[in-house]
């Protein structure tokens, strides 16, 4: 099965396009479709085009190609990115730290920008989104809980909390306000 580098020609359209995508076979294709390997080749090289039925064959085995895509111009490459950032996972073991978290909702958030993409590509990229988000708060809520222990750990941490209990001891409320907030944290 050839890979897109390996097609003589540039994809007439968006169905082509994310046809020579799928890492199938064509006679694995043709069995998905109900369709010859044949037909599926031709539909690859961009040199013939499926019927309505087809499309709608195509279109729910693999839900990524809609019937109308057929009838759209090929993704340039950064709509590519943007389809690529749309059907990734956000996968901890990757995405280790808030920097490569929040890298990510940029990439995210400016493929959601591309006014081309379609409605289903933007929910995918908008699912991405608040998938990192969501670890991101993790990851947050774990650096809080790390640097706290740090801090109790710190042999220098019982001088620092008597000294500020001596900076606030004139004023009652603010002594009151700073013992809960220690006790709080468990320090």
């Amino acid at each position: 099965m050839p890979r897109n580098s390996e097609y003589k020609t540039e994809p007439s359209n968006l169905g082509v396009q994310k046809l020579r995508a799928i890492p199938a076979t064509l006679d694995q294709i043709a069995a998905a479709v109900g369709s010859k390997p044949t037909s599926v080749f031709g539909w690859r090289q961009g040199t013939k085009t499926p019927g309505r039925k087809s499309r709608e064959s195509l279109a729910r085995a693999y839900p990524d190609i809609e019937p109308d895509d057929w009838e759209r111009a090929p993704l340039s490459g950064a709509e590519v990115r943007s389809q690529e950032l749309a059907a990734a996972e956000v996968d901890p073991a990757q995405v280790s730290n808030l920097e490569s978290v929040n890298r990510l909702l940029r990439e995210l958030r400016d493929a959601r920008r591309d006014p081309h993409l379609t409605g289903t590509t933007r929910e995918r990229l908008a699912a991405r989104e608040l998938v990192a988000l969501k670890f991101r708060e993790e990851l947050e809520q774990r650096d809080t809980l790390t640097q706290d222990r740090v801090v109790a750990a710190h042999p220098e941490w019982p001088r620092v909390r008597d000294a500020l209990c001596k900076a606030v001891a004139p004023c009652a409320d603010c002594t009151v306000r700073v013992l809960a907030a220690l006790r709080e944290l468990d320090v």
